[in-house]
């Protein structure tokens, strides 16, 4: 992570994120000594100046405290909600035009599967790319369950997971959401034709009915550059 991310994030930007993320998923606990900056130098392939950067971020938001002589600590975090809208068009900052469909397949049941609640379970995997005049914008990714009755030979690829789109934004389906930045897959970049330095947003989405049934989950990436969001503490 050594280099500077063009636009809107700089490398000691992204370590203070990774390092966030540590926090947030408990990876590092409440009260925890931080490596040194010695060590996350190392870790991190950055300077000490980019290290201590990214530490001041993290301390002006309250994560992480020093102790003089000691070292740096993750701080008990209070917990805080906040109430994130987003539709994956609508956010865009350039209206799209035009859409691909890459994949559309059944998805393994077994231990490849992308998460354990599709274990033994039948559902669609589907890859499907947006474009914004001749610029693609956005790669989404659904993982859809299924009736196990249904032939999928037989089905309209696009037709069935356009109205499946339609259902999976009722309000009859509630969605749980979680926000990320990451570098992405190689081939979804390649997909998306992103510059070497250029970072995404993956937004996750996972679709429940109203008996809080699990029934699918989407993982959507935009490039940092063509989205807009706003996030609202409650």
């Amino acid at each position: 992570m050594g280099l500077t991310v063009n636009n809107h994030f700089t490398a000691y930007e992204l370590i203070a994120s990774d390092i966030r993320e540590k926090i947030e998923e408990n990876i590092f606990k409440p009260e925890q000594r931080l490596p040194s900056v010695l060590e996350l130098c190392s870790e991190y392939n950055a300077s000490d100046s980019t290290i201590r950067k990214s530490l001041d971020i993290l301390k002006k938001e309250g994560y992480i405290y020093s102790k003089k002589r000691v070292g740096v600590f993750v701080s008990s975090i209070e917990e805080k909600r906040f109430i994130l809208k987003f539709n994956e068009f609508s956010n865009l900052k350039e209206p799209v035009t035009a859409s691909k469909l890459l994949m559309f397949k059944k998805g393994p049941d077994n231990k490849e599967a992308k998460d354990t609640r599709f274990y033994h379970k039948k559902y669609i995997e589907c890859h499907r790319i947006y474009e914004a005049g001749a610029f693609p914008v956005l790669y989404k990714v659904d993982y859809i369950l299924y009736n196990a009755h249904m032939r999928l030979e037989s089905i309209n690829a696009e037709k069935w997971m356009g109205e499946m789109d339609l259902v999976m934004d009722s309000p009859a389906i509630y969605k749980q959401l979680a926000l990320r930045i990451e570098m992405g897959e190689e081939k979804i970049r390649q997909a998306m034709v992103l510059a070497e330095e250029s970072i995404l947003y993956k937004i996750r989405r996972e679709y429940y009915t109203e008996k809080k049934s699990f029934v699918g989950l989407s993982e959507i990436y935009v490039a940092n550059h063509d989205l807009k969001l706003q996030i609202h503490e409650k």
